[in-house]
């Protein structure tokens, strides 16, 4: 009976492995969440979306355990669409008490060396302007990227992290950008 129960969850943890959503599911539908999250997290329920076309990304970002300084985005993993070219990438605190504090080295900033030159995202700041984008070096509600979305980054995922403050307590989040290339 033992040796059943072994192979009966065996094979569930087979066909349950099978079918998982991987990222090639990037030509869904827009806005829906999966089974699977980021490399390492399996099961965790992950928001993805697409942008580019219209130019503007636009991504909030809400603390969710203040004691743990965790925090969620309004979308985990963003897809640049293909076409799109110099696209405006906007991460906005909703907390009325956070901030990305640049001095003390809060903001957006890619996990890997994936874009070694700056060619990719060649502006990377934080601001509080709505439409010129002007670096704010104290503190501010927003942080801002320009995705340049080159066909040299076609189908490459950007792992970044985000680093700010709320209270004097630090948060991050490690979501994902998809680039689709142009």
């Amino acid at each position: 009976m033992t040796t059943l129960r072994l192979l009966g969850s065996a094979l569930a943890a087979v066909a349950l492995f099978g079918c998982a959503t991987t990222r090639d599911d990037w030509h869904a539908d827009n806005r829906y969440a999966w089974k699977g999250g980021k490399p390492g997290s399996p099961g965790v329920a992950v928001t993805k979306d697409k942008c580019g076309l219209s130019k503007k990304c636009v991504i909030d970002i809400t603390p969710v355990d203040y004691s743990a300084g965790s925090a969620k985005v309004s979308v985990d993993e963003m897809a640049i669409e293909k076409g799109s070219k110099d696209v405006d990438i906007i991460w906005r605190l909703t907390a009325d008490k956070c901030f990305f504090y640049p001095r003390q080295g809060d903001g957006v900033f890619l996990k890997n060396l994936d874009d070694p030159d700056g060619t990719e995202f060649p502006e990377q700041f934080a601001t509080n302007d709505d439409s010129n984008y002007k670096a704010d070096k104290k503190q501010a509600k927003k942080f801002y990227w320009k995705d340049v979305n080159s066909s040299n980054s076609a189908n490459t995922p950007y792992e970044y992290k985000i680093a700010f403050h709320c209270n004097k307590s630090a948060f991050t989040v490690d979501p994902v950008i998809f680039n689709e290339g142009n």
